[in-house]
């Protein structure tokens, strides 16, 4: 029988170790990337059917899904750096 935690024996975030942290934080980081890329490719879908208007959207979104599919976790680490050549090229 297994055996459950009171809720003073659950562990806080600050009490786990920095390993099991960053493992559920990259776990939750990939499934909020899943979440957005169907999200993504459901208006897609809605663009394609004729739901929405089109204006360059449907596209535009799978080029989203692509690349939170294919960076994972890379595209939030690399973010602060993405925002930071935006503002020298004058898109931020």
């Amino acid at each position: 029988m297994a055996s459950t935690l009171q809720s003073d024996q659950r562990p806080t975030w600050n009490s786990l170790s920095d390993d099991t942290q960053l493992t559920v934080a990259r776990q939750a980081l990939h499934h909020a990337f899943e979440i957005l890329a169907g999200q993504a490719e459901g208006l897609a879908g809605e663009i394609d059917d004729g739901a929405l208007a089109d204006r360059g959207g449907a596209e535009a979104l799978r080029l989203l899904v692509a690349v939170v599919r294919a960076t994972g976790g890379t595209l939030v680490s690399s973010t602060p750096m993405l925002l930071q050549h935006s503002a020298v090229m004058g898109r931020a």
